[in-house]
């Protein structure tokens, strides 16, 4: 999924039963290096709300959930988990679709190389 989302830890993940869970900052840490996101079930997300600089989780269980992250990156946390929820609920890829997939991510790569190759020709002169 990293590779598929361009994204690195922490990343949302999905069971066989097609829930999504998305990470968010639910404490500050206490130690370097100290993990503090937690997951929530994208489907009990009721919104979000700021009070000052603050946000908060609203959750169905009329539960409310203060977080550590921006008011931007909960939203786009949010938009990633429903773009992977409308990724795993959608039909299977016909096959050029699964050939345009490969495709892609082969000349991303290639551009990738490309790059590196062109930067040691830099400082190798």
């Amino acid at each position: 999924m990293k590779i598929k989302l361009g994204r690195r830890f922490p990343l949302p993940f999905y069971l066989p039963d097609k829930r999504v869970f998305v990470p968010f900052k639910m404490r500050k840490p206490k130690l370097a290096g100290d993990k503090t996101y937690g997951y929530v079930d994208l489907n009990s997300i009721k919104s979000t709300s700021t009070f000052g600089r603050g946000i908060f989780l609203n959750i169905l269980a009329s539960e409310t959930i203060a977080l550590y992250n921006t008011p931007e990156v909960v939203r786009n946390i949010i938009n990633l988990g429903r773009e992977i929820e409308y990724q795993i609920n959608r039909s299977p890829e016909t096959e050029p679709e699964k050939v345009y997939a490969a495709m892609k991510i082969l000349i991303d790569k290639l551009f990738k190389i490309e790059g590196l190759l062109s930067d040691q020709s830099l400082t190798i002169s």
